[in-house]
């Protein structure tokens, strides 16, 4: 929706949940852009902060378009 409908050529996220970061990457990120050691904290306990991309043309080869 965000490449089609508002055009977006590049989506970024960030996420402490490694949970999320792979499910990110099922869609077709790649390996995190960057990984911030201990960034976050939840439940005041420091957790990794991973920043995934994803570009209009990797969504696009994932999705075989």
């Amino acid at each position: 929706w965000l490449f089609e409908q508002q055009g977006m050529q590049t989506l970024w996220a960030w996420t402490p949940w490694p949970v999320a970061m792979r499910f990110a990457m099922a869609l077709g990120t790649g390996k995190p852009q960057a990984i911030l050691p201990d960034y976050a904290r939840i439940n005041d306990e420091p957790r990794d902060v991973y920043i995934m991309r994803l570009t209009r043309a990797d969504w696009e080869t994932h999705r075989g378009l």
